[in-house]
């Protein structure tokens, strides 16, 4: 008994652990060539000296002629005026396609941090193509506060449909947990315990919510681990995002096992 309530511990361990799924926050994992660093370092130089004519010499040749001076300069006119105070690197991402124009593109996402507690957000973009490396996009978005304050995971003034799939995700993940410890207590009794105890542990269809902007989709044809939980791209600098996988074969084990005046399933 002490050897199966040591097994249930340990699921309800995996469980709650399954409810945050954090990845790596450090972006500088994922490794860039130096002459891809040294674009970055440049345009922030032209972003904050806001200079145009420094940013279009930098252009990639295959994007350059369709990008005018008034182009970046319009660019440029998101960058506040007070004083820069901080940056903090938040993503990168690489990016590469094989075809006959074969190409890699390397962006990076900063925080920049301005006096008055101002804030922008700026992803910077490296083309690599043909044995060049240039500045192929630099994009720009005024925040209304720290990405860690908006994307902080908070209950309170949600809306019903947040508590709402926070709920059944809850129930989902409860209800695959207490199945899986019964079916370990009953495992001798049961009729293919190994296929109630691996099927019990997936739902069926997917029900997601980003817990910051409020946005659902839903899944029929999904299969998901556990009944539900969290994930978020970045930990304090990407929403998090909640998904519910209804529990349908460990519902259809209670089921069967009220049929059959208790929840053995056992072989008749």
């Amino acid at each position: 008994m002490n050897f199966i309530i040591s097994r249930g511990f340990a699921l309800l361990v995996v469980l709650l652990l399954s409810a945050c799924t954090f990845k790596p926050i450090d972006p500088t994992i994922i490794k860039q060539p130096e002459e891809v660093d040294r674009i970055v370092d440049e345009s922030f130089e032209a972003l904050l000296t806001r200079d145009a004519g420094q940013m279009q010499e930098m252009l990639h040749s295959k994007i350059a002629k369709d990008v005018t001076i008034e182009q970046l300069e319009a660019v440029l006119e998101f960058i506040p005026e007070t004083e820069f105070v901080d940056k903090i690197h938040i993503g990168r991402n690489v990016n590469s396609i094989m075809s006959k124009e074969s190409y890699t593109k390397y962006t990076n996402t900063y925080q920049l941090e301005f006096e008055n507690n101002v804030f922008v957000q700026v992803s910077v973009v490296a083309l690599k193509q043909d044995g060049e490396i240039g500045l192929a996009g630099l994009h720009v978005k005024a925040l209304e506060k720290r990405l860690e304050e908006m994307y902080k995971f908070s209950l309170q003034g949600k809306p019903t449909t947040h508590y709402a799939i926070l709920a059944a995700m809850i129930v989902s993940v409860l209800l695959v947990l207490v199945t899986i410890i019964h079916i370990m207590m009953n495992w001798k009794k049961l009729r293919s315990p190994i296929r109630w105890l691996v099927f019990s542990l997936f739902g069926i269809t997917a029900w997601s919510l980003n817990w910051t902007t409020g946005e659902t989709s839903f899944q029929l044809l999904s299969i998901g681990l556990l009944g539900g939980g969290f994930s978020t791209d970045n930990p304090g600098y990407a929403p998090w995002m909640l998904s519910c996988y209804p529990p349908i074969i460990a519902a259809l084990y209670w089921l069967r096992a009220k049929k059959k005046e208790g929840p053995t399933l056992t072989e008749e």
